[in-house]
C-alpha cells in the first residue's frame, strides 16, 4: 500500500532536497509507487541529476521495467565525470573493506543526493553495478564484460553472476556450431 498515495500537489511543496530525502526513504520502506511520484517530480525539474536518474531506475527495476532502468542508468553515466587517471593505491584496510562491500547489495539502496559529488567513486560503481544487473535482465549479454572493465574490482557478487550467466547463455550457442 503507498504511504502518500496520489497527492496531486506533491511535487510542488517542499525543497528539492527534502522531497528528495523523502524519495529515498520512501525508497527504504518499500514504497516504490510513491517514491516514483517523486523522482518522477525531481527529473522533470532536474532531468540530468544523476542521484535522481539513479533513484528513478531503482523505481522502473521494483517494477520489472529494466529497459526503463538501463536507460536511466547510461544517462546517469553519462553525467558521472569519468577519471581517466588510474585511483590511488589503497591501503589493506581499505582493500579488505573493498572485497566485503563486493559481496554486498549496498547498490540496491537510493543513492543519497550528495553521492556523486562527495563519493564519486561510490557513485560510479553502484550505477556500473546495477546497470550489469540491467543487462543481465534484458539478455544484453555483449554488454557485461565491457561494463566489467569498468569496474575497479572485480570481487562483486552481482559482476560474477552476470558473467556466469553470460556464459551459460554462450554455452548453449556453441555446441550448435
Amino acid at each position: 500500500m503507498a504511504l502518500l498515495g496520489s497527492v496531486p500537489k506533491m511535487e510542488a511543496s517542499g525543497s528539492f532536497s527534502s522531497r528528495f530525502e523523502l524519495g529515498c526513504r520512501l525508497l527504504e520502506r518499500g514504497a516504490h509507487a510513491d517514491a516514483y511520484l517523486l523522482f518522477s517530480a525531481l527529473h522533470g525539474e532536474r532531468e540530468h541529476h544523476l542521484a535522481v536518474l539513479y533513484n528513478l531506475a531503482l523505481c522502473h527495476i521494483a517494477a520489472g521495467e529494466w529497459e526503463f532502468a538501463l536507460r536511466l542508468l547510461e544517462r546517469a553515466m553519462a553525467q558521472l565525470r569519468i577519471n581517466t587517471m588510474a585511483p590511488p593505491p589503497r591501503d589493506p584496510t581499505y582493500q579488505a573493506l573493498v572485497r566485503r562491500q563486493a559481496a554486498g547489495r549496498g547498490y540496491l539502496f537510493p543513492l543519497p543526493e550528495s553521492a556523486p559529488l562527495l563519493a564519486p567513486e561510490y557513485t560510479r560503481e553502484c550505477v556500473l553495478r546495477l546497470m550489469v544487473d540491467a543487462c543481465a535482465a534484458c539478455s544484453l549479454w555483449e554488454r557485461i564484460p565491457a561494463l566489467a572493465k569498468q569496474l575497479p574490482h572485480k570481487e562483486y557478487v552481482n559482476l560474477q553472476s552476470a558473467l556466469k550467466l553470460m556464459e551459460q547463455q554462450k554455452k548453449p550457442t556453441d555446441e550448435n556450431k
